[in-house]
């Protein structure tokens, strides 16, 4: 192909002489327009052939193709990113200067110091909200540490007083203990002194007996001036009077307590 287009050259280059001729400019006219063409043929013939090697050799599917293909997707990447994090600098330029050339650098300066305004605006009632929220929390923890307080007070007061309580109540119980053992003493006295006084009574209600029948029969077996129906009343009389005896003295006691000792102290015991 260099053999051709050198040939070519050269030829043009000899048909490009000096000459005498008049149609000499018009001829290197069409030689010149020829060798344009015959470099553009060249050159796709030149890119026909690098493809052709690279098919040969980058075939679908080869290490070389997949190669490639990671390193395009690779530049493609990184160029994405650089354009991302470039992007908003490039934004705020062109902004600029599309403001600056258009209205002018004080509509410009008012521009931005109105977005800054804006942008510190909202900060400020993001803070402003979220303070807000703090604080709610806030009171509501002190509600709570200040019911926990209380619940806490309450507690050791309800503590103190059953501690009290507790010691009344056990101070209570020992004297009822006390009383209790008094009481079973004075109950084992009183019991005692029941049974000394009914083996009394049965003794002494025995001799009663015995001398109302020894007394009978002296009545009956001596002589004296009583007629029988009078010493029947005087034998039915002694019989009956231990029955009748308790209530008649009962009966006077109480009188004589409630007409005449009615306004005096009294023993409870003799009640009972």
């Amino acid at each position: 192909m260099d053999q051709l287009l050198s040939s070519i050259m050269n030829s043009q280059k000899t048909s490009t002489a000096p000459s005498s001729n008049p149609n000499t400019s018009a001829t290197t006219a069409d030689a010149n327009a020829l060798l344009s063409k015959q470099m553009t043929t060249s050159n796709k013939l030149n890119d026909l052939i690098d493809n052709a090697a690279k098919m040969v050799f980058c075939g679908p599917g080869s290490e070389c193709e997949k190669k490639q293909v990671t390193d395009s997707l690779e530049r493609k990447y990184l160029n994405a990113q650089l354009n991302v994090e470039i992007a908003p600098l490039q934004l705020e330029s062109t902004k600029k200067n599309y403001y600056i050339y258009k209205e002018g650098r004080h509509y410009y300066n008012d521009l931005i110091e109105k977005e800054l305004t804006k942008k510190v605006e909202t900060i400020a009632n993001v803070i402003t909200e979220k303070f807000n929220e703090e604080i709610e929390n806030a009171n509501i923890m002190n509600s709570y540490y200040n019911t926990i307080q209380n619940n806490s007070e309450n507690t050791i007061e309800l503590y103190n007083e059953y501690l009290k309580k507790n010691t009344e109540l056990h101070a209570l119980i020992k004297g009822s203990h006390g009383d209790v053992l008094t009481n079973d003493r004075k109950t084992f006295y009183e019991t005692e002194a029941i049974d000394n006084s009914s083996t009394w009574n049965t003794v002494l209600l025995s001799v009663y007996y015995i001398l109302i029948a020894t007394y009978c029969l002296s009545l009956f077996l001596s002589p004296n001036n009583l007629s029988i129906l009078k010493k029947i009343l005087i034998l039915i009389g002694l019989i009956i009077y231990p029955f009748i005896i308790h209530k008649i003295v009962v009966s006077l006691y109480n009188y004589f307590n409630n007409t005449l000792l009615k306004n005096t102290e009294t023993n409870v015991y003799l009640n009972i």
